[in-house]
């Protein structure tokens, strides 16, 4: 009985543990394609800045790099783009 109890607290961990992973693995894909999506759109621009591109790609916040999507999408220059990110 004993090692039965065992094993399904260890299934469970383990289910757990994947399922923890997952959702990981979801929100990394999903900040990676919001870089990548800023990171294209700003290039439309000309050659982005070096700090901006930091910023970009060391922002881990979803609700951030939403916002920076759309200023992205609608920057007439990267100086445009920054005062619409200003307030984050």
């Amino acid at each position: 009985v004993k090692d039965e109890v065992r094993e399904e607290v260890k299934d469970e961990v383990r289910e757990e543990v994947k399922d923890e992973v997952r959702e990981e693995v979801k929100r990394e894909v999903l900040i990676d394609t919001k870089r990548e999506t800023i990171m294209e759109l700003l290039n439309e621009l000309g050659e982005i800045p070096k700090d901006l591109e930091d910023t970009v790609t060391l922002e881990t916040r979803i609700d951030v790099l939403k916002v920076m999507v759309k200023a992205s999408a609608t920057a007439q220059s990267f100086s445009d783009f920054y005062e619409k990110i200003s307030n984050l």
